[in-house]
């Protein structure tokens, strides 16, 4: 509208008196005719959007009328109520330098006003752009969460890391360097599609929004451990015994099994290694043994069974066909009927089944025992093949 004569030869007044100021924020204020007074006037910047910024402003006042005029380089802002906490005005271009102002004018005393002035901020549009972003490599995990390979371009950043939203909820921070990341355990969200944001870390004005469709989780075979089988079994001298384990995994959601037996703990094991051999099993008193089988770190996705153990007590393993005999001296074992050109061992164990020696009985048939201490020994004759003979003596 247009401003009132008495206004507009005032409002020429005000410029020509501060023609020439300078300062980031500068008040002034202006007697009036009667008791209108405006006062402290106090202003802040508001943050930048799209190269512009708005700012807010408070003043104190006495004696007005209900209202006043906001004006301010050349242009009027309208008319406003007196008695608001603050005002918000703009916008003002932050791409140049500038020094803007605004007057405060009663709307029935035009003398009773009040001046700020201002200089622009830096709004600077630059040329950060986040090119994509590419999701791929999909895949489920056991908890019905899926997971997925996230790639992006970003061109003039002027920051070395970025920030990452899934689903409107905050995921991390991380060096565009990495770049791509794995995003895991993602929940899909009760819609159709879900959402990816991501921006350079400190410019919320650089971001890229994909939304995508994720993959149905919910469908999926849940981890199974199927077809196991043993076989191979073979004893040990010491009467422990191996065999080979070989199983079908389902959707393991990790490359490692673990293994008990017996309720012992045997290890964990590379899936990819199946079938794997299962050594130093001791036998229990019982016919049935008992194997588990579970992937790492998941709990409820296991295999048991039970199976019978092979026989690997010592005298299960002679072979009661040879004609060796073995008669104890005071300094040693004497083995006869050793065959010419057969090469046979001799292992010695204490009561507690630690091998206490191992060596290659000489064509004398002579086994050393001199420097065992006191006790009860058990000696275990074999070749390559097989275990022959046994004697338990005592020292």
């Amino acid at each position: 509208m247009p401003l009132h004569p008495i206004r507009s030869i005032l409002i020429l007044f005000l410029f020509a008196v501060l023609a020439g100021t300078e300062g980031h924020a500068r008040s002034i204020e202006f007697e009036s005719g009667g008791d209108c007074d405006i006062t402290d006037i106090y202003m802040e910047y508001l943050e930048c959007e799209n190269g512009q910024f708005y700012i807010d402003f408070e003043f104190e006042y006495f004696g007005t009328s209900d209202s006043f005029i906001l004006i301010g380089n050349g242009e009027e802002y309208g008319t406003f109520s007196y008695g608001e906490l603050y005002y918000t005005v703009g916008p003002f271009d932050g791409t140049v330098e500038t020094i803007y102002e605004l007057i405060i004018i009663d709307s029935e005393d035009s003398f009773c006003s009040g001046f700020i002035e201002f200089s622009s901020i830096d709004c600077g549009i630059t040329d950060c752009a986040v090119e994509g972003p590419e999701l791929f490599d999909f895949y489920c995990d056991t908890d019905s969460t899926y997971s997925f390979l996230l790639a992006a371009e970003f061109i003039d950043p002027g920051n070395d890391f970025f920030d990452l939203w899934v689903n409107n909820e905050f995921y991390g921070f991380y060096a565009i360097s990495e770049l791509p990341i794995s995003v895991e355990g993602i929940t899909p969200r009760d819609v159709e599609y879900d959402i990816v944001q991501i921006c350079v870390n400190d410019d919320p004005e650089c971001c890229a929004v994909l939304e995508f469709l994720p993959p149905d989780c919910l469908e999926q075979s849940e981890c199974s451990i199927e077809i196991i089988e043993l076989f191979e079994f073979d004893c040990e001298s010491d009467s422990s015994y191996q065999f080979y384990l070989a199983a079908e995994i389902i959707e393991p959601g990790n490359d490692f099994i673990e293994v008990w037996v017996n309720e012992q703990y045997q290890g964990y094991y590379l899936i990819e290694e199946l079938p794997l051999a299962i050594t130093g099993i001791i036998p229990m008193d019982i016919e049935w043994e008992f194997i588990e089988v579970c992937i790492n770190d998941v709990a409820d996705c296991c295999y048991s069974m039970s199976y019978q153990a092979p026989d690997c007590t010592i005298n299960s393993l002679i072979d009661h066909t040879s004609s060796l005999d073995l008669l104890q001296t005071p300094d040693g074992i004497i083995v006869t009927g050793l065959e010419t050109g057969q090469r046979y061992s001799a292992e010695i164990y204490d009561m507690q089944g630690r091998r206490i020696s191992q060596s290659v009985i000489p064509s004398t048939g002579r086994i050393d025992t001199r420097a065992l201490n006191a006790g009860v020994y058990q000696v275990i004759i074999g070749t390559d093949e097989q275990i022959v003979s046994s004697l338990q003596f005592i020292k």
